[in-house]
């Protein structure tokens, strides 16, 4: 019986929404916490047991934990100075069927005004013009389960709906899933970029299941690697990372073109706004949902 690695993380309830994006960020193929001990933030002013929970991350047999735990303790520190409350423990676990059991949880869901993610074992017949992607929780960040992946979701819709890209880009592509949306709304050439490897080999595939493989063309190089004048790019990364890029976006999308920018916590909207509003980026509008939020952008 083969057997799955299980890290358990105990932290404070307030790093839920944080600490679950940055996991599936690294591959996790699921995640489990004890909702109940969850309080209302009025409640929450005193901090007990009762603010804590023990998230469990289950990973492949052969995933390296140990190697994963010094990024997953500085992203936690970056996150919130609750990075204090923060235990973390590893076990392997005996696989009774989880690898299947795992499935019921996931389902087709809507997003925004047509867009319907599915796993491909649901034969889900679309209506009344709906986009229809076929993504399989996996290996790789981006099932439209995510409030981040949603929101960039819904912003791809809108950018096409009063516009046309015709060459886009999506950066940290984990499963490919925006690609794929850009490429069955209408856009001519799509790249798919990401620096893990699997992460490309991922989205390839995901893109000839979606039968675009022939206009979404995946890369590992980096973004400065690569060519410019996208009329769309999106970046669904933690804030910090894209204040990092913000130069090398400029100088990617074209005068006009769009930026799509997520995985940035609410409270961090403003000043990745404003960091990008000095490489020539006027905010055009901004989404959120939960703890996190989206900035849609135009190059001027």
């Amino acid at each position: 019986m083969e057997k799955w690695k299980v890290l358990k993380i105990r932290v404070n309830r307030r790093l839920i929404d944080p600490l679950s994006g940055f996991l599936f960020s690294r591959g996790t193929l699921g995640l489990s916490y004890d909702e109940e001990t969850f309080r209302e933030e009025e409640e929450a002013d005193i901090e007990g047991e009762d603010d804590f929970t023990e998230v469990k991350a289950y990973f492949s047999p052969d995933f390296d934990l140990r190697g994963m735990l010094p990024d997953l303790k500085r992203f936690v520190a970056s996150v919130s100075p609750l990075a204090d409350s923060f235990a973390v423990d590893t076990v392997e676990i005996e696989d009774y069927g989880w690898t299947e059991k795992w499935k019921e949880f996931f389902r087709p869901v809507r997003v925004g005004e047509k867009v319907v993610v599915t796993p491909s074992w649901e034969n889900y017949e679309p209506e009344g013009g709906e986009v229809v992607l076929v993504i399989d929780p996996g290996e790789a960040f981006g099932t439209g389960s995510h409030e981040t992946t949603r929101l960039c979701l819904e912003f791809i819709e809108k950018v096409f709906r009063d516009s046309r890209p015709r060459r886009c880009i999506d950066v940290g592509c984990g499963t490919g899933i925006l690609a794929i949306l850009m490429a069955k709304l209408g856009a001519e050439e799509v790249l798919a970029q990401d620096i893990d490897v699997k992460a490309v080999e991922i989205a390839g595939k995901n893109a000839a299941i979606n039968g675009v493989g022939d206009r979404v063309k995946t890369t590992g190089l980096p973004l400065s690697r690569l060519g410019g004048g996208f009329d769309l790019a999106s970046a669904n990364i933690l804030a910090e990372v894209l204040v990092e890029m913000a130069s090398e976006f400029r100088l990617k999308v074209r005068e006009g073109g769009h930026l799509i920018l997520s995985g940035i916590l609410r409270e961090k909207l403003d000043w990745v706004r404003d960091e990008f509003a000095l490489e020539k980026f006027r905010e055009v509008e901004r989404k959120s949902e939960g703890l996190w939020g989206a900035l849609l952008m135009r190059r001027e």
